[in-house]
């Protein structure tokens, strides 16, 4: 059995269109942000490269023999010379492609998705057969965890086209989802489709220094039909014989953690690292509470307050500041009182300017910014998730504990971390095998439900960290690196990143 449409997954690229418009009009459709791309991979079939191509070509035509607006989209591609789906993707991908059932395999980046593109469209040739249950739905929710999801399933597959929930099943990366999903299947009297909590960034960074490893062996030992032991820390990678494939052979890569050398027992000018490239309103409260505290100047702390570099600032973002933290009159009162500094705080650059988000870099640590690692001695993380929906009705990707790269790269470069997200997050780290800095770092704010309550406690233990010197500094190093050193072995032999949710 096999992901049947391997050679031609739609990826759908999705946003800006309301949760509860059910059934939207064309014209509701044409001012709404939407795109589609193709993945496809023979997952390491085929031995050469017109062959990979004939292998695509046949797989695309198989799923949309005659779509006008699909075949052109083919010859578009061929006429970029595009070529495989990154090595990390096929080998995330690939975990589905050994199965006992046949799969059609669909990614999104948003629950509306197929209210914008409907999956008759989307299935193509497959979609009979989808509805028969001959060939199971597989939906990957790619670094996402949107909770309004389970009710977007329902509507716009599951009662739509009457397909059987459990012939569905959704990959998405909040591990709290399957609440949404009980009160969806109560609310339409229907049985749960298959809910997974994936984990595709600690697997894209597991594979991304692995792959680095692989590229500082000797040229010999990936020449086709090698016979070698490669080390056993290598058995975890996808591609040791797609690797060996001289035509397949991916761009040299390079991990900074192989070489990068952290928690060094010396004097630190600055104390913790701190990345808030993208606009949050969580990432904006710490960074005024950060500039509060004095505490900027004790760390590299990049920031923008704007996703943008031609829209809000410091003005507009303090009065969404002040609108959001009515839930709490002392932190009300505290940020009314420095409003002239928090004003003032527009953006702070470190390795990439204000407004670039180009996504060669969001997963990555690159040459740029490796020094930041070694020149502190912990990071302060905002994750994607912060419970600003709890508060003000916010962004609905907020609502469930999602681990992303942010976390994982504190991991891969042995750097101690304390966490800004959801409650009991660490406590999700710790399920899944790793271990977390407590007593080391105060982790009490991580059982604190209450968010802005949370946030003073992780600005009041960062504050404590940059004052170690001396004996306690030397401590702190020596307990750390233990844990990190064991957090990056861990990370490194994982073989499990799917946890079902459902029965």
């Amino acid at each position: 059995m096999t992901i049947v449409n391997k050679g031609a997954v739609p990826s759908l690229m999705t946003h800006g269109f309301p949760q509860s418009n059910i059934n939207p009009s064309q014209a509701e459709i044409d001012v709404t942000y939407r795109m589609i791309n193709f993945i496809s991979s023979d997952f390491g079939e085929c031995k050469s490269g017109p062959e990979l191509e004939l292998f695509r070509l046949h797989n695309f035509l198989a799923s949309y023999p005659d779509n006008q607006e699909y075949a052109d989209f083919w010859t578009i591609v061929n006429n970029k010379e595009l070529w495989d789906m990154n090595p990390r993707k096929i080998a995330w991908l690939t975990k589905q492609d050994d199965s006992e059932q046949n799969y059609f395999v669909v990614e999104i980046y948003s629950h509306t998705a197929f209210a914008i593109f409907p999956l008759r469209k989307i299935a193509g040739n497959y979609f009979d057969r989808i509805v028969s249950g001959e060939i199971h739905l597989m939906i990957v929710m790619s670094l996402h965890g949107y909770h309004d999801m389970p009710e977007r399933v329902y509507q716009d597959i599951i009662i739509r086209y009457g397909i059987d929930p459990k012939n569905v099943t959704v990959q998405q990366e909040s591990r709290d989802m399957m609440e949404a999903l009980e009160i969806a299947s109560y609310k339409y009297q229907l049985p749960k489709f298959n809910l997974i909590w994936v984990l595709e960034m600690e697997h894209h960074m597991q594979q991304e220094i692995l792959e680095a490893i692989v590229d500082t062996l000797p040229a010999w030992q990936l020449k086709p039909n090698t016979k070698w032991n490669p080390p056993a820390i290598l058995n975890n990678f996808h591609g040791i014989e797609y690797r060996k494939a001289e035509w397949r052979c991916s761009q040299p890569t390079s991990w900074p953690g192989l070489t990068c050398k952290t928690l060094v027992h010396k004097e630190y000018e600055k104390k913790f690292l701190s990345f808030n490239g993208a606009y949050r309103i969580g990432r904006s409260m710490l960074v005024s509470l950060f500039a509060i505290g004095k505490l900027l100047d004790k760390g590299y702390v990049s920031y923008n307050a704007s996703p943008s570099a031609n829209e809000i600032g410091g003005v507009e973002i303090f009065d969404r500041m002040i609108s959001t933290v009515r839930f709490s009159p002392e932190l009300h009162d505290l940020f009314l009182e420095n409003k002239v500094l928090l004003e003032s705080i527009d953006e702070i650059s470190l390795d990439i300017p204000r407004g670039l988000t180009s996504m060669d870099d969001f997963t990555q640590v690159t040459p740029r910014n490796t020094s930041y690692y070694e020149n502190t001695y912990f990071s302060v993380v905002t994750e994607t998730s912060f419970p600003n929906h709890k508060l003000t009705g916010g962004e609905i990707t907020e609502v469930g504990r999602i681990l992303s790269e942010k976390i994982f790269k504190c991991i891969g470069m042995k750097h101690p971390f304390i966490v800004v997200s959801n409650p009991h997050v660490l406590e999700l780290l710790r399920e899944i095998g790793y271990k977390t800095f407590h007593p080391l770092i105060d982790e009490t704010y991580d059982k604190i439900t209450d968010p802005g309550v949370r946030l003073c406690m992780i600005v009041n233990e960062t504050k404590k960290l940059c004052e170690l010197e001396g004996d306690e500094l030397k401590h702190f190093l020596t307990e750390a690196k233990e844990i990190c050193d064991y957090n990056y072995n861990v990370l490194l032999n994982k073989t499990n990143f799917h946890y079902p949710l459902t029965e």
